[in-house]
């Protein structure tokens, strides 16, 4: 989806974050200019089109089957199942379409963030300066 649909849909205005000095490479991050529901919510955008959603210490925002920041391993584990990989300090959750992914950072025994989006950009630890033009 491009930022413009995303803006037009949600009726939040979605601003770059040019802190990341990655605009022209053309991956940058953008974020909602006010909402208090989606604070530490950012979005990774290439090309103009949202490629992941990223999620950090917002202890409110949960994925549609109820994993979020916060919960333990165990019960990320016990929402997602068989479908969920653990990779360093990471658990991947791989749905129907192959082409996306949801990835938990954890911390300990916690979820302290994740990130959903397409391949291969959610698989970007560091973001937009793992991605090549």
């Amino acid at each position: 989806m491009t930022v413009q649909r995303a803006e037009e849909v949600s009726h939040l205005q979605l601003l770059p974050i040019t802190s990341s000095g990655l605009i022209n490479k053309g991956c940058y991050y953008a974020e909602p200019q006010v909402n208090a529901q989606l604070e530490r919510v950012r979005f990774m955008v290439i090309k103009d089109a949202i490629a992941t959603v990223e999620v950090n210490r917002n202890y409110t925002l949960a994925t549609v089957n109820g994993a979020q920041v916060g919960q333990s391993i165990d019960q990320v584990k016990a929402i997602y199942g068989k479908n969920l990989v653990t990779k360093d300090n990471t658990l991947i959750y791989t749905p129907p379409k192959k082409k996306f992914r949801i990835v938990f950072e954890t911390d300990r025994d916690q979820i302290t963030g994740y990130r959903a989006g397409r391949l291969p950009e959610v698989d970007y630890a560091n973001g937009c300066f793992d991605y090549q033009n």
